[in-house]
């Protein structure tokens, strides 16, 4: 019987999701740690990232969405729980970020007044250096299942 509340996806979907995510965790340079602000993790993405394919040829960004999917992967790996972004919100993004430039994404998080949902709310800032490459919040939950 099928799940309830589950988004369906496509094998090819799920399966281009997980490389998305696979690539990004492997432009991270070690775990997430605790630092003053809550957490932190550094990436260096490589000019031959995916992410970067089409996104401008001869003129490479990182998109915006790798970014927030940044932010995401490093919440769900460092909690160990398999979270789902659910919203992402005041989203800024004000610094180019090039192939090669060293990010460091910094965040905080606070679990929602709905721990049956078990849900995460973040802010995040990731820099270039001493600039603020982008600022977002998002909220990321915990897949609800139900049995038949």
């Amino acid at each position: 019987m099928p799940m309830q509340n589950q988004p369906t996806q496509s094998k090819a979907s799920s399966g281009s999701q997980r490389r998305i995510r696979d690539e990004i965790l492997a432009a991270a340079i070690g775990d997430a740690r605790p630092c003053d602000d809550g957490f932190e993790r550094s990436f260096k993405f490589d000019p031959a990232f995916s992410g970067f394919d089409g996104h401008f040829p001869n003129d490479p960004i990182l998109p915006g969405v790798i970014q927030v999917l940044m932010v995401h992967a490093s919440v769900a790996e460092r909690t160990g729980l398999a979270l789902r972004l659910v919203k992402a919100r005041a989203m800024k993004f004000r610094e180019i970020i090039r192939p090669g430039d060293p990010i460091r994404v910094v965040w905080t998080e606070t679990e929602t007044e709905k721990p049956a949902d078990e849900q995460i709310q973040c802010t995040a800032t990731l820099t270039v250096g001493q600039a603020t490459a982008a600022s977002m919040k998002s909220l990321q939950r915990r897949p609800f299942i139900t049995a038949s």
